[in-house]
C-alpha cells in the first residue's frame, strides 16, 4: 500500500522521517510495571491508581476496542478467544492486557512467535487469564 497516495501521509512528508519518529516512540523506556499501570488505567476507564480521570472515559473504551481487535496483530482473533483480554503486544517481548477486574497485567519475554508476539507473554497470560477469570468474552 502506499501511504502516500492514499493519503495516511502528507505527499510532503518523508516516509523515512516518518519512521524515525515511529522508531523513536518505540524505544521509549518503559517496564513491565509501567505498562501494567497504563492498562490499569485503561482498564479503569481512564482513571490513574488514585481515582483521578486522566483520560477520558470514551477514550479508554477505543483503546480497549482497538487493543482487542489488532493488538497482537494477525493473532488478535485467537488471543480473545484463548485468553479474551484486550492487550497490545510489541516487538520487544512486551505486552500489556487490560482486564475485567479494574487491574492491569502485563508479561514481558523477548522471545516472539510467528505474530511477533511474545511466546512465553501469551502462555503466561492465558494462564493468568484462566486461573483469574479474566476473560471479557
Amino acid at each position: 500500500m502506499d501511504i502516500k497516495k492514499h493519503g495516511i501521509i502528507d505527499k510532503k512528508v518523508a516516509v523515512e522521517d516518518v519512521l524515525y519518529i515511529y522508531n523513536l516512540a518505540c524505544c521509549i523506556m518503559v517496564n513491565t510495571k509501567d505498562l501494567a499501570v497504563f492498562a490499569s488505567v485503561i482498564s479503569k476507564n481512564g482513571k490513574d491508581l488514585q481515582g483521578n480521570q486522566i483520560m477520558k472515559e470514551d477514550n479508554a473504551r477505543i483503546l480497549r476496542t482497538l487493543m482487542a481487535i489488532c493488538g497482537t496483530y494477525d493473532y488478535s482473533g485467537d488471543f480473545a478467544i484463548n485468553i479474551g483480554m484486550p492487550a497490545k503486544s510489541g516487538v520487544g517481548g512486551g505486552i500489556m492486557a487490560t482486564t475485567n477486574k479494574d487491574i492491569g497485567v502485563c508479561t514481558f519475554c523477548p522471545g516472539l512467535d510467528s505474530f511477533g508476539n511474545s511466546l512465553a507473554g501469551v502462555k503466561m497470560l492465558e494462564k493468568i487469564s484462566n486461573e483469574l477469570k479474566l476473560n471479557i468474552y
